[in-house]
């Protein structure tokens, strides 16, 4: 799925994910982060979980497109 896919919170769900869960997530909330779809985010940004590497890219993004 494309970047937007990754926002919108349309991903796919495969059996990586299993492996995932078992580690314990290094982040504030045990979401999964929207842009790069791994555990343990840090931030909350218009709704959407993110890690701050990943809303540092987010935020670049979303400002081009205003």
């Amino acid at each position: 799925m494309g970047f937007l896919g990754n926002i919108l919170g349309k991903g796919n769900k495969g059996e990586g994910e299993a492996a995932e869960e078992v580690a314990a997530p290094q982040g504030k909330y045990d979401e999964q982060c929207s842009l790069c779809s791994k555990g343990g985010t840090d931030k909350k940004w218009a709704g959407k979980y993110f890690h701050v590497k990943c809303l540092r890219k987010a935020k670049k993004v979303a400002k081009g497109m205003f």
